[in-house]
């Protein structure tokens, strides 16, 4: 998965491919070096595809079966 991270000494931010159980191992920064770095949100970014994703939404506040 991706992660984001951000340098408490320099405040770059940067990503990082980690697995969920690494995921607080945020490594150095890119940037200076430095270890002081931290994990931060970020906005998921997906699409759905296809039927069937919000079934019964007509788009104006209704849900309608």
């Amino acid at each position: 998965m991706i992660y984001n991270y951000k340098c408490n000494k320099c405040d770059c931010r940067y990503e990082r491919v980690n697995t969920i159980e690494e995921r607080h191992n945020s490594g150095r920064c890119p940037e200076c070096k430095s270890s002081e770095t931290v994990k931060v949100m970020s906005t998921p970014s997906f699409k759905t595809c296809g039927g069937g994703h919000g079934k019964g939404w007509d788009g104006k506040g209704e849900f309608k079966l």
